[in-house]
């Protein structure tokens, strides 16, 4: 026969000790069972009830009942009695189970966790004076015990002093002394026996390989975890026209129009179906890009550099057989910049002026395509000075490479200045607040000076 007890607030741990106390409430779980039993497609084997331990060699209950392995299920005349018990916070974190084999072997199992009983692993963690885990049996344990273990599965439901526990599943390992585990084993209350499912999730980078129009086309989405076999849908955004996604994950297709298309795809398992646990679902965004049937440079325009600071940039190319080779057929690149083979523009330029050059790019299967370009060498300003007098309102720029058309910015606003020219700015008649105030000077080719003051 198998009994139940829920505890209430305040309640303390029955010892393993006194089973009598747990008989006198006989007779629940068979009526809570039948009113809790799981979807139809849950499907429970005859060992429901079950509770396995395995003593290592050395450890205190080996030497004192000389036996490794023993395990109890309910039609062995096996009484099982649970509760959990509320804190002061209303969390449920605290489970007992009690064991009675009809030969007379009595077990305690406690599980307590920082807050309320969910899946996940746990080290041994006291919680208002109980332990994090313990295990007793025929009235022995350990002066000090540590552990850790593994909840695979609760579902309970009810409130207040009406909690019930529909199902359980765990491993676990207790260990006395700080020495090897003594005690490993588990316990299935009402599971299935078998073990939850891992995590569902997808496998694949979001970024899949390319695709180029005109070319057939197929790449599988991958999952991993969960219950195979996996169910695929796309859920959001947009195919490449010509492609579609089968129930398998199996991306397919002929591309017919070049472009760069994201789309979400969502993935669920077969857990309900296969094993009785609840469906898990995930979904992840994809994105593929079809690139045109030839081989082309693309477009993008290399940005404008400046002297003496370090410069990137990395010419793209589409379509064709990887890896492109680039190189210089015509016209000069900005003197200290140099192109690499793979399209890899860098170094620090060290002359300003406008430079113009060929570029030809080449694809591993012969096709070439060539593009002229040009960039742009800023030498920019330099404000080496900015004097205010307050009591004249008079503001003083000096510096160097002012443009002839640059123009000068206090606090983001143009100002005209009185004076003019390639070392200085002149200003009269201005009146600025006490605290920082950011002065700039801009040349019409972009270089960018500034400097920040602090009127008192």
């Amino acid at each position: 026969m198998t009994d139940v007890q829920i505890r209430p607030t305040g309640s303390r741990r029955r010892s393993a000790a006194h089973p009598r106390r747990w008989l006198m409430i006989g007779g629940m779980l068979a009526l809570w069972v039948a009113l809790g039993q799981p979807a139809v497609a849950q499907v429970l084997p005859p060992d429901t009830y079950r509770f396995w331990v395995h003593s290592q060699p050395g450890d205190p209950w080996g030497q004192v009942f000389h036996k490794s392995d023993w395990s109890y299920q309910a039609n062995d005349g096996q009484f099982i009695c649970l509760g959990y018990d509320w804190l002061h916070d209303g969390s449920l974190n605290h489970l007992t189970f009690s064991f009675n084999g009809n030969n007379g072997e009595i077990w305690d199992v406690v599980f307590t966790t920082p807050a309320v009983i969910e899946p996940g692993e746990y080290e041994s963690l006291a919680n208002n004076g109980r332990p994090g885990f313990y295990v007793g049996g025929l009235g022995g344990s350990c002066m000090t015990g540590s552990g850790k273990f593994k909840i695979l599965q609760v579902v309970y439901e009810g409130s207040g002093d009406f909690i019930h526990v529909k199902r359980f599943a765990a491993t676990f390992e207790y260990h006395c002394y700080g020495l090897q585990p003594a005690l490993t084993g588990g316990i299935l209350f009402n599971s299935n026996g078998i073990l939850p499912p891992s995590k569902l999730q997808v496998k694949e980078p979001s970024s899949l390989p390319d695709a180029t129009a005109g070319l057939a086309y197929m790449q599988k989405i991958e999952a991993e975890g969960g219950t195979p076999p996996y169910l695929w849908e796309v859920t959001d955004g947009q195919l490449p026209p010509g492609f579609s996604l089968d129930a398998n994950g199996v991306l397919s297709g002929m591309p017919t129009a070049r472009g760069r298309y994201a789309f979400t795809a969502r993935c669920t398992d077969s857990a309900s179906i296969v094993n009785g646990y609840p469906s898990q679902v995930v979904s992840s965004a994809f994105t593929v890009t079809v690139n045109p049937a030839g081989f082309d440079i693309d477009e993008g325009l290399p940005p404008t550099a400046t002297k003496g600071n370090a410069y990137a940039y990395h010419f793209p190319a589409v379509g064709g057989v990887l890896p492109y080779q680039w190189s210089v057929i015509e016209g000069q690149l900005p003197v200290g910049l140099s192109l690499a083979t793979d399209g890899g523009l860098s170094g620090t330029p060290s002359s300003a002026g406008s430079f113009t050059f060929t570029l030809r790019a080449s694809d591993s299967a012969g096709h070439q395509s060539e593009r002229k370009y040009a960039i742009k060498v800023i030498d920019p300003p330099r404000i080496a000075s900015a004097d205010y007098k307050a009591k004249k309102g008079k503001l003083m720029v000096i510096g160097e490479k002012f443009d002839i058309m640059a123009t000068l910015l206090i606090d983001g606003q143009e100002v005209k200045p009185k004076a003019h020219d390639a070392e200085s700015f002149s200003v009269k008649h201005l009146s600025l607040g006490s605290g920082l105030h950011e002065i700039r000077v801009a040349n019409p080719d972009g270089g960018v000076a500034s400097v920040t003051i602090t009127v008192e």
